[in-house]
Parts: structure tokens; sequence; C-alpha cells
């Protein structure tokens, strides 16, 4: 299989992306990001760049990527639900199978996991839909967060 570079999403992509998170999510109670929070999608290929590996495929990208966003999801929750999220995602992924078959999965959770911390500690989004996408010449991952009004966690 010849080796990918990932390149900037293609505008049609995005807007596809976009109307879709829109009819999934409808209005949720938000606010804006914290100013020069950047994009999540840079700061994902950011957290997962260390294992990103011009030999793998679509399959494994999006496996990676989708440990990325776990990672995220549970720093950004917080200290009282972060914990429960990994620890079902931990049971999860271990579900059916050997520790020893998951024990290199969930070592890549835990690292991500310790890079979210370090690298993005204050950033509360939360990543509600994501989707990686072979556009012919590389792998375009595409992420869409919110980030919760202060009000919303006592709404729910």
């Amino acid at each position: 299989m010849a080796r990918k570079r990932r390149r900037p999403a293609d505008p049609f992509v995005t807007a596809d992306f976009a109307a879709e998170v829109q009819q999934r999510l409808g209005a949720l109670p938000f606010q804006d990001p914290p100013p020069g929070a950047g994009k999540l999608s840079a700061a994902i290929e950011a957290l997962i760049a260390p294992y990103l590996d011009a030999e793998l495929d679509l399959t494994d990208v999006q496996t990676l990527t989708l440990l990325g966003v776990i990672a995220w999801n549970v720093d950004a929750a917080g200290p009282e639900d972060g914990p429960r999220l990994l620890l079902k995602t931990r049971f999860e992924l271990g579900r059916g199978q050997t520790a020893a078959q998951t024990k290199q999965t969930l070592d890549v959770l835990d690292d991500l996991c310790r890079r979210k911390r370090q690298l993005y500690p204050g950033d509360r989004r939360l990543i509600a839909h994501h989707e990686v996408r072979d556009t012919g010449t590389g792998y375009s991952i595409q992420v869409a967060g919110v980030m919760p009004a202060p009000d919303s966690a006592q709404a729910g």
C-alpha cells in the first residue's frame, strides 16, 4: 500500500461534516471556546502525533483518533466524570479479550490521557463528533466540539 500523508480538509468534506454534526447535536447550550483555543482537529492531530505512522491504514488511523478523542474527553469531563468515562472505556475495550490482548491499546490510551493533560491542561471543550476520511492523497481528521455553558452541567 502506498504511503499517505495527511493534507488539509477538502472544503466540501468540511461542509458535509458540519451539516452532519448540526443534525446530530441540534441546539445544545454552549459558550464560546477560550481565546486562542485553536482548532480541535489540530489539537487531536498533535495529541496522537507520536503514534501516527505512514504505515497506518485508514482503520488504524480511525482507531488511534478514537483513542485520542476518548483521552481528550476524559480530561475535559473533569475530575468527577472523567474517571468514570475512563473506567467504562477500559472495560469496553477489554470486553471479550484477555489482558494481554488489550495491554497495548490501554497503554496507548493511558499515554494519550497524560499527553492531553500536559499539552492542553485547561481546555474543557468536549468532542461531540469526529471523523477520519481517506481523501485519496491522505487522511483528513475532522472534529466537532462543544464548550458546555457553565450552567448546562447543573441543568442535566
